[in-house]
């Protein structure tokens, strides 16, 4: 069963949030420093050395360790294993002592299988959020997973309402400011609306992607270390210069770690168009960006439309994003 990249990733990634809230102790125990070595692996995004700790670290604690299995499911859930996902968080259930720790697990699995392109799988993950609501009504995360859920199958009031709910609980939760975005726009529950952002440019002067509106912008995530980025450089000239900037605005933005390095490669290539210098790699980690370069196309409502990732040789970046900028209805001639 296909499911979302983008959501394979965040949804891989709140688990192990879950995890290390779980698992603050210090290692008194082999399988424990296992699992914490496994972690540190997972948030270098080596899974498949993550889940030979994990395995090991089950194998000595007996499977014992409900950590382990929620660590387990989040990297199979990364290597594409979605059956063994299912499986590991079912045993970290079997292990959940409290109502809270068991409407936390049926709360991932609600998660996980929202990543899927599939009516039936929305209604299973509908399904998991009422039982985890069923065993602890104050969950908040899961209340925020079914307004999710509720949002995704057109259901808006419905949505709404447990949306409300979750800032009733937890005004303040991670998730508050996207509860409240999709209060005031459901579409941001059925769309892949792009993160906001605000840094400065080469000048030093503020760059929000808000101030383009009704423009179409893409952005180009890239480093001077990359060997497909710099290759990329004239396409990216000349796709400046086919469409109008009232019209296109083209954002590279920067994985370097040195900018002086940056800078000097901008000015000898004489890139004239917009730089971010992601001095924290923040905003490629809010855009889920773990590969370079990695191009998306981002409409004039702030929905990405395209995302491709890295180098295809038999295809130029100008190729590859012509076809997708054409239907554009933004870059249409008037």
């Amino acid at each position: 069963m296909e499911h979302n990249p983008l959501n394979k990733l965040i949804l891989a990634t709140a688990c192990v949030t879950l995890i290390a809230a779980t698992a603050q102790t210090t290692p008194s125990q082999p399988w424990q420093a296992e699992l914490a070595g496994a972690r540190q692996k997972m948030a270098e995004h080596k899974f498949k050395d993550a889940e030979k700790s994990l395995k090991s670290a089950l194998k000595q604690s007996q499977d014992r360790c409900r950590e382990c299995f929620m660590a387990l499911a989040a990297t199979e859930w990364n290597l594409g294993d979605t059956n063994s996902t299912f499986h590991n968080l079912d045993k970290a259930l079997s292990l959940s002592a409290t109502n809270d720790e068991k409407a936390e697990i049926h709360t991932i699995k609600g998660n996980f299988l929202l990543g899927f392109h599939d009516k039936a799988k929305l209604k299973d993950a509908n399904g998991e959020y009422r039982t985890a609501l069923s065993v602890d009504p104050n969950y908040a995360n899961a209340h925020y997973g079914l307004g999710v859920a509720d949002l995704r199958d057109s259901n808006d009031e419905d949505g709404k309402r447990e949306l409300n709910t979750y800032l009733q609980i937890d005004p303040s939760g991670p998730e508050a400011a996207n509860a409240r975005q999709m209060i005031d726009n459901p579409r941001r529950a059925r769309e892949r609306y792009a993160p906001e952002f605000s840094a400065k440019d080469l000048k030093g002067q503020r760059v929000e992607l808000k101030d383009y509106s009704g423009k179409v912008v893409v952005l180009d995530f890239w480093a001077t270390w990359c060997g497909p980025c710099r290759d990329s450089v004239g396409d990216l000239k000349d796709l400046v210069k086919k469409y109008p900037p009232e019209k296109l605005v083209l954002i590279s933005i920067s994985a370097d770690r040195s900018e002086d390095t940056w800078r000097s490669f901008i000015e000898q290539k004489q890139m004239n168009w917009e730089h971010i210098f992601d001095r924290d790699g923040q905003i490629a980690e809010d855009f889920h960006v773990h590969a370079f370069p990695t191009y998306m196309i981002v409409d004039g409502e702030g929905i990405i439309r395209e995302q491709i990732v890295g180098e295809d040789t038999s295809k130029s970046v100008a190729y590859r994003l012509k076809d997708k900028l054409k239907s554009m209805p933004a870059l249409k001639p008037n």
